[in-house]
């Protein structure tokens, strides 16, 4: 959408008469901003956060190199009606795992907009997740 940045201070001095300055520039690229094509395009519902709290679980699966992030992290949204978000933060190769396979961390947040959830909710929801997992060959990290 644009760039915004401070002139070199020796091009400054070299330009200006007033010593000790120094200079901003803002190059904003406007087409953007009124590119009706791109506006259409844009998700127009707006998710409201919970009033409730928020439950976060950490998991770690081992899938084949060829699994995707993206699409386990896809199966791990789906398979629960409490998923609020997954993210993932770590990626993992080494000696202890099978070769041709990598452990793939993901961050979870559940919730729920009508209550707050209790340990049997959170619990099921994530053998949810650990078993939509497993359709993807998954298997959950220990």
């Amino acid at each position: 959408m644009g760039y915004v940045g401070e002139v070199d201070p020796a091009l400054v001095g070299a330009l200006a008469t007033v010593p000790s300055r120094r200079l901003g520039v803002l190059d904003l690229d406007l087409d953007v901003f009124f590119d009706l094509a791109l506006d259409a395009e844009l998700d127009q519902f707006v998710t409201v956060p919970s009033r409730y709290p928020a439950a976060i679980v950490d998991l770690a699966f081992v899938v084949a190199d060829e699994v995707h992030a993206v699409d386990l992290a896809e199966v791990l949204i789906a398979a629960s009606q409490y998923v609020e978000d997954v993210t993932l933060f770590d990626v993992y190769r080494g000696d202890n795992l099978r070769a041709g396979t990598r452990s793939l961390a993901y961050n979870v947040r559940f919730s729920s907009p009508a209550k707050t959830l209790s340990e049997t909710d959170v619990a099921g929801a994530r053998a949810a997740l650990i078993e939509a997992a497993r359709a993807l060959g998954a298997e959950l990290r220990s």
